[in-house]
């Protein structure tokens, strides 16, 4: 989708159309949670502090998340995509893969399909989809990426090639600005530069991404969408501006990360036993670290504290860190009930939570180990 939550703020008030919006949370250290392409030109993004945001653009109209909003229509494009294929892998609420190969027979070229979506998303919701179609999913990627907004590509496989080598390296999702300017350094500045770069050359600079980027600028993609019901893990990560050496400054956009992960996890009425923090630090090594969990979780503030101690306890920050992400996995659609059974208390709790930040915005409420006495160093209001 394109902008989602912002499109969605200003599909229901008119009067912000062709207004920098943002959507983000209040407080010190609030983040853009999206940004209008209105607000783009300004250079606001995702991910941003929303006091960079103001500066950058000071018409900037900040709007509160309202969660349970976007959920609702987050559900009803995710019904259209089951239309057409129940091979339908939600990344997120705005974004999904979906793979027609079985579906051709009965609803035309991969350009028809496509082409029917955007319209019953339009139809249906009043929102616009950007939508790109490949032979796997990081090509469908690429595409949708560089047809945004309102767009629709299709890329046969005769034609990976040719589209994906004049491609700028920043187009490769995942390589944000230091990886960038590494490669550039290098004397790389495009995807078919990557293609033509000696691939074990680009693992001593890079580690195993480099392996990765080189096999993606052949087009070599071998992840497989994963429907619905066979949903391993649900992840977000951002590659940060700037290298960060201190947990302080990570907090934020680890409060964000969680954030996101605990809504798609209710979103699709899931919950996860293992949690999965992942950084990459300035000399690009890639680490993982995890832990499993003795009840099944959803919720932001137990992502978020799991997730802390992960990155508190393996993370080196004097190392400089360049990426940071947050996975849940061993998904289920039951939790394992607990000793005192407190489930539902926290169910209805959330539930309460979720309509004062959907009324009054998301950082109306803050959970509780985000103030725990001995975590002094973390910000309040991050989440």
């Amino acid at each position: 989708m394109d902008a989602f939550y912002a499109s969605v703020e200003q599909f229901l008030n008119p009067n912000l159309k062709g207004s920098p919006v943002a959507v983000g949370g209040s407080g010190s250290h609030a983040v853009v949670s999206a940004a209008s392409y209105e607000a783009r030109a300004f250079g606001v993004h995702s991910a941003m502090p929303l006091r960079q945001a103001v500066r950058l653009c000071p018409g900037l109209v900040i709007l509160p998340v309202r969660m349970n909003l976007y959920r609702t229509f987050s559900k009803r494009i995710m019904a259209i995509l089951l239309r057409y294929t129940p091979e339908v892998e939600p990344v997120s609420l705005d974004e999904a893969f979906l793979d027609v190969t079985g579906s051709c027979l009965m609803y035309g070229r991969p350009f028809d399909i496509a082409s029917s979506i955007k319209n019953a998303i339009k139809t249906e919701t009043g929102l616009t989809a950007s939508i790109g179609s490949g032979p796997n999913k990081f090509v469908a990627k690429l595409a949708s990426s560089m047809g945004k907004p309102d767009g629709l590509i299709v890329v046969s496989p005769d034609d990976v090639i040719a589209f994906i080598s004049p491609l700028p390296i920043e187009a490769i999702p995942g390589v944000g600005k230091k990886t960038s300017i590494h490669l550039h350094s290098m004397g790389i500045n495009t995807i078919g530069q990557i293609r033509i770069s000696n691939k074990d050359l680009l693992k001593r600079h890079l580690g195993s991404y480099g392996g990765v980027l080189w096999d993606l600028s052949h087009g070599i993609d071998m992840t497989k969408v994963e429907p619905f019901k066979q949903r391993k893990s649900i992840s977000h990560e951002v590659t940060l501006d700037d290298i960060i050496y201190d947990i302080k400054d990570i907090s934020p956009v680890l409060a964000e990360l969680s954030l996101v992960v605990g809504t798609s996890l209710r979103a699709l009425h899931l919950f996860a036993r293992c949690v999965q923090v992942k950084f990459r630090y300035k000399d690009f090594s890639l680490h993982t670290r995890q832990t499993m969990m003795p009840v099944a979780i959803n919720g932001d503030s137990d992502i978020f504290s799991v997730s802390y101690d992960l990155i508190r306890e393996h993370c080196s920050f004097t190392k400089g860190i360049r990426l940071i992400g947050v996975t849940c996995s061993h998904l289920s659609a039951l939790r394992q009930s607990s000793f005192y059974d407190f489930d539902t208390k926290v169910e209805r709790l959330y539930n309460k939570i979720d309509k004062l930040r959907a009324r009054y915005g998301m950082h109306t409420v803050v959970p509780g180990v985000m103030l725990y006495p001995k975590r002094k160093d973390l910000p309040r209001g991050s989440l």
